[in-house]
Parts: C-alpha cells; sequence; structure tokens
C-alpha cells in the first residue's frame, strides 16, 4: 500500500527487479524477509482483485479482476496479453465495447463485465484485498484465505448504479442540510 516507502523501494530493486509485486520469485541468496513476503504474497493472490479505473493495467486473462467471491480472471481459450482498457469504448462515453466483449470473453464473463461501473474520469486501477469490506488486507482475513475458511468468504457488496464522482459533489453542495 505505499509504493514510495524505503522497504519497498529496496525490496523492489532487490528481488523484483521492474517486476509487479505479485510476481515475485524465490532467488538465490534471499533473506529471510524476501522469503516472508514470497509466501504472503501466494495468499494475496488467492484475495486480490482490482477495481477497474482506465483498464490500462488489469491483464483480462492473467488478473482477478471479475467481481464474483473469490476474485477470479476471465476465462479464455486463446492465449493473448489483452489489457481491460481494449475491453473499453470511449466514444461519445466510456462504456463496454460490446463487439470486443463478444470477440473475447464467454457469456458469464460478458454478464460479470457488463456489471462493472466504468467511471466517465480517467481513474487508475485500484488493488484491493477482495475478502474485507473496505478491501484493505488484514492479517486475521490472509490467515482465514491461507486456511480455506469458506464460511468467511463475504459476497461482494451490490454495485451501486450512478457516478459515485457526481454523487460526492452533490453531497458536498452548499444547501439546506440533507437526511441520510
Amino acid at each position: 500500500s505505499k509504493p514510495n516507502c524505503l522497504f519497498s523501494k529496496f525490496y523492489k530493486a532487490q528481488y523484483l527487479k521492474g517486476k509487479p509485486l505479485l510476481e515475485g520469485k524465490t532467488c538465490r541468496k534471499q533473506s529471510y524477509g524476501w522469503a516472508s513476503l514470497l509466501a504472503g504474497i501466494e495468499v494475496l493472490k488467492k484475495g486480490y482483485s482490482y477495481i477497474v479505473g482506465n483498464g490500462k493495467d488489469i491483464r483480462v486473462f492473467k488478473d482477478n479482476w471479475l467481481p464474483v467471491i473469490p476474485p477470479r480472471l476471465a476465462s479464455t481459450t486463446i492465449n493473448c496479453d489483452l489489457l481491460v482498457s481494449d475491453l473499453i469504448t470511449t466514444s461519445p462515453y466510456k462504456h463496454w465495447n460490446p463487439v470486443a466483449l463478444q470477440s473475447y470473453l464467454c457469456d458469464e464473463d460478458q454478464h460479470l463485465v457488463s456489471q462493472i461501473y466504468l467511471s466517465q474520469t480517467e481513474k487508475e486501477d485500484k488493488l484491493i484485498w477482495s475478502h474485507t469490506r473496505d478491501g484493505n488486507y488484514m492479517v486475521s482475513s490472509g490467515y482465514k484465505v491461507a486456511r480455506h475458511a469458506p464460511e468467511f468468504l463475504i459476497e461482494a457488496p451490490p454495485i451501486p448504479y450512478g457516478d459515485p464522482i457526481l454523487k460526492d459533489k452533490i453531497w458536498k453542495l452548499n444547501i439546506m442540510p440533507k437526511l441520510n
């Protein structure tokens, strides 16, 4: 969650060499700390998910991004490095491209993708932990996922309709008091 701290910079330079954290691997002469992080990465792979922003960082068939619990990537019979941004069209507004969805995804995945809200403002993709309500990793939730506790898996909250940024601006308007 803090990629610019000294700890993160050191481990990225020493062990990742430009690769994403989730692609970290064992290496010769690795530290005990790195070996411990690798064990944690295996748990993260079971529970991380992306929230779609611009789709430029999410690989359709290699990253967990579909809104299901547990999170998963899109199914495929083809081998390609397609990005989620390739499934989005921006004219006249940002929306899912139905031709691209039909070309690359099965019917079930098309249905799941059509439920994902696309912000009309330029946002970065966000990596979250899908086994907590706030999206932040907690050791206790990681432990439960590592132990395969199915009773721990929470249902995904319903996807709200409309633009959350617009809703936030409306609530901040300087007008008569509002009721919750």
